[in-house]
C-alpha cells in the first residue's frame, strides 16, 4: 500500500453520499493517513455531486478498484458480491453497506471471498451514541430480562431514499425485516446477546411487491434466559422517517432509548435516574472514547464508523462490524423468515 492510503466509492446513492460526508469529515480533519480517490456509479447523474463532495470520477468500478487500498461498495444488495470479488481480486480493504446478501447463503459466500481481507459492513447504529451510552451502562442493570425494540419507517422507494430498487425482490433479496431491521437484529445480538433461538412473523399489507414484507415480528432468546421482541414496519406516514425506540429490562436497572440518533437515554439504576439528551450523550461519549487526537468533535472520528474503519486498516486492527458480525445479524434474520415460513422455533446453537 502507498503511505498515504486512497479511498475509493462504488454507489453514488443516499448511502453513498452518507459515507462520502463521513469519510470527508475523517479526511479533512488530516490526522489518518488516507485521502480520498476515485467514485463510480453506474448512473451517472448521480456522480456530479460527488465531485464537490472531494471525489474524482472514474469510468469503472474496476477503476476504482484499480487505484483504490480502501474501497466502499454503497449499491443495491444483489451486486455486492461481484463488487466485493472485484475489490478482493485487487487488493483492496472493502467496507460493504448491509445486508452483504439478499439471504444468508449469500451473506456467507461474501464472507468465504473476503476471507481474511480486511473487511467492516456497515453496521452502523453501534457507532451512534445513544448505543455507545447503552452499551457502556449494559452491565449496571444485571442480567437481562427482556428487551422491547420496535422500529419503523416510511417505505424507502419516496422522498429522500427514492430507491426503487429496495420494491425489486430480485435487487434487495427481501423487505423490511432483511432491508432495513438487520441493524436491530445486530444491535440486539451486540448489546445483550448470543441469541439462541428465534419465533417469527412477517407480513405484506402494502403489497409493495412479491417478496417485500412490510411487517416482521420476531421474538428472540438471549443465551442469558432473557427475551427480546422486535416490531418492525414500513408504512406509508411519509411525514415520519425511520424511528427506533428499545427498552432494556434487566434485574437492577431499566435503559430506554427513545430514538436511535438525537436520544433521549434514560438509565434508571436503583433508586437513580439520568436523562441524557444529545448534548449530555455527546459529553458521556467523550468520557467512554476521548477524541483519538484531543478533538472534541465526534464526527471526525469515534462516532465515524468510516474512520474506524480506515484507522483498523492503518493499525492493522480488526475492523468491527466484522464479517462474522455481520453473519451474525444475518443468521437471525434468516431464522425470523425461516421461522415465519414453517411456523417453528428456529435454533441458532
Amino acid at each position: 500500500m502507498a503511505e498515504k492510503l486512497r479511498a475509493g466509492l462504488i454507489g453514488a446513492g443516499l448511502i453513498g453520499k452518507f459515507h462520502t460526508f463521513m469519510i470527508g469529515r475523517a479526511a479533512r480533519a488530516g490526522k489518518l493517513p488516507f485521502e480520498m480517490g476515485l467514485a463510480f456509479d453506474v448512473d451517472e447523474t448521480k456522480l456530479p455531486p460527488l465531485v464537490d463532495m472531494g471525489w474524482e470520477i472514474a469510468g469503472s468500478a474496476e477503476e476504482v478498484c484499480e487505484s483504490s487500498d480502501l474501497l466502499w461498495i454503497c449499491v443495491p444488495t444483489a451486486h455486492h458480491k461481484p463488487l466485493v470479488e472485484l475489490g478482493i481480486a485487487h487488493g483492496c480493504a472493502v467496507f460493504c453497506e448491509k445486508p452483504l446478501g439478499r439471504d444468508l447463503n449469500e451473506a456467507l459466500a461474501i464472507g468465504k471471498v473476503i476471507a481474511d481481507r480486511p473487511a467492516q459492513v456497515g453496521l452502523v447504529l453501534r457507532t451512534a451514541p445513544p448505543f455507545r451510552v447503552a452499551k457502556e451502562a449494559m452491565p449496571r442493570i444485571g442480567e437481562v430480562q427482556a428487551i422491547s425494540f420496535i422500529d419503523d419507517q416510511f417505505v424507502p422507494v419516496q422522498k429522500q431514499y427514492a430507491s426503487g430498487w429496495r420494491a425489486d425482490p430480485e435487487l434487495a433479496g427481501s423487505g423490511v425485516l432483511l432491508e432495513h431491521s438487520i441493524h436491530d437484529a445486530d444491535l440486539i445480538n451486540w448489546l445483550a446477546g448470543p441469541v439462541n433461538w428465534v419465533i417469527g412473523e412477517t407480513g405484506s399489507f402494502l403489497n409493495i411487491a412479491p417478496g417485500i414484507e412490510d411487517m416482521a415480528s420476531l421474538q428472540m432468546g438471549l443465551a442469558g434466559g432473557g427475551v427480546a421482541s422486535l416490531n418492525t414496519t414500513w408504512h406509508n406516514v411519509t411525514g415520519r422517517e425511520s424511528s427506533r425506540h428499545i427498552q432494556i429490562l434487566g434485574t437492577e436497572g431499566v435503559i430506554v432509548i427513545r430514538h436511535e440518533v438525537q436520544g433521549p437515554v434514560e438509565i434508571h439504576v436503583g433508586d437513580t435516574s439520568e436523562v441524557l439528551e444529545l448534548g449530555q450523550l455527546f459529553a458521556r461519549m467523550l468520557e467512554i472514547e476521548p477524541g483519538w487526537y484531543g478533538e472534541t468533535d465526534l464526527l471526525e472520528h469515534v462516532c465515524n464508523e468510516d474512520a474506524r474503519f480506515v484507522r483498523a486498516v492503518v493499525e492493522k486492527a480488526p475492523p468491527t462490524p466484522s464479517i462474522e458480525e455481520a453473519l451474525e445479524a444475518h443468521r437471525i434474520v434468516q431464522a425470523g423468515y425461516d421461522s415465519a415460513r414453517t411456523g417453528e422455533r428456529i435454533s441458532l446453537v
